[in-house]
């Protein structure tokens, strides 16, 4: 990949280089892009999206009619509120986290065992939603307020994550610290993790159970790294939001003062990706400059249709280029993205799933 770019970039040494770099975009522990320059390093972000502002205000950014009728010229599917199937499907692992509050003496009495209730009914009852029962964001938001106490809204960070079911601080990081061994179930092997990468996270996902579709993560980092923002140390999800809105703000009202704006742009052609592209393309075309776009994607045969249809988008200025890549991993993300105008792609194959 590296050498690919350098060809790409035709000899040209970047002025500066970031990167949205959170675990799953990483091929090795620490890996990123490095380009053979000493003067440029890569700067890395990883700004967490979760809770309900985040999302929404990153989708906020899509709404406007010039937006939507650049992402119709592009084929860019803007993504919609929907009920979150897979995080239907992955809350089971919540139930660790039941099952081991319930063999706590502490969690046998008030305020923790009305807390242990409150919890595993909330994941029962997520578990058996269905899209006809939750239609709107109202809806979601009355079914949450049935099973949780009041200002869950601002507390769906690991720390104060328990404390939305009632759980006294000491017990929740006492949870949210407790071992649990998996096992491999090919190799036997047995690895032990904490119940906050087993279960909190699973939890902290399904409060956005009804949410948009699709990773949002490589937005939220071009938008910190257009701002010139740096990594947060202690994230919140107020100021993340607002540094999303005040940005955005900025850019769809034209005012790019300040501003960092890339003239290459390397993507994976995934949700998040697709729609980093498109604000970047209503960037440059409001500058009457250019972008260039560098595609990664697999090698299977299965995605040439995704490479031709890249391919003939149209670009208000700049250039489109495909490199198929034989260490992509994310075929089954494609499918899914792209399954919608490709029935082709709608059937993974069984070492994707």
């Amino acid at each position: 990949m590296t050498d690919y770019v350098h060809t790409w970039l035709a000899g040209r040494l970047p002025e500066s280089i970031k990167a949205s770099l959170p675990p799953f975009n990483q091929r090795a522990k620490g890996e990123m892009l490095q380009l053979r320059t000493a003067t440029v390093t890569t700067e890395a972000l990883n700004v967490p999206v979760f809770g309900r502002k985040i999302p929404a205000a990153i989708i906020e950014l899509f709404t406007s009619p010039e937006i939507q009728e650049l992402a119709h010229e592009l084929g860019v599917r803007i993504p919609q509120y929907s009920l979150q199937k897979f995080v239907q499907g992955k809350v089971h692992k919540v139930r660790v986290l039941v099952e081991r509050a319930l063999q706590l003496e502490d969690c046998r009495r008030p305020p923790n065992s009305t807390a242990v209730e409150r919890l595993s009914r909330f994941v029962d009852a997520f578990e058996k939603l269905t899209p006809d029962e939750i239609p709107s964001l109202d809806a979601w938001q009355k079914f949450v307020d049935a099973h949780v106490l009041p200002g869950w809204e601002d507390r769906l960070h690991f720390d104060k994550l328990l404390s939305i079911f009632g759980f006294d601080d000491e017990m929740a990081t006492r949870l949210r610290y407790t071992l649990h061994v998996m096992t491999d179930p090919k190799t036997g092997e047995e690895e032990s993790i904490s119940l906050e990468q087993f279960a909190f996270r699973w939890l902290s996902k399904a409060f956005i159970g009804y949410g948009v579709q699709g990773c949002l993560t490589d937005v939220t980092n071009l938008v910190f790294c257009m701002a010139r923002r740096k990594q947060p140390e202690n994230v919140d999800e107020t100021e993340v939001a607002k540094v999303i809105r005040d940005t955005g703000e900025k850019i769809l009202g034209g005012n790019f003062t300040g501003l960092w704006i890339p003239t290459h742009f390397v993507q994976d052609a995934e949700t998040d990706d697709l729609l980093s592209w498109l604000l970047l393309e209503h960037v440059h075309k409001k500058l009457c400059t250019e972008l260039q776009v560098l595609v990664q994607l697999p090698k299977d045969r299965d995605f040439d249709c995704i490479e031709r249809e890249v391919m003939t988008r149209p670009m208000t200025r700049g250039r489109i280029w495909v490199f198929r890549d034989s260490e992509s991993r994310n075929q089954a993300a494609l499918r899914d993205v792209f399954k919608w105008k490709h029935p082709e792609l709608k059937n993974p194959k069984p070492e994707e799933m």
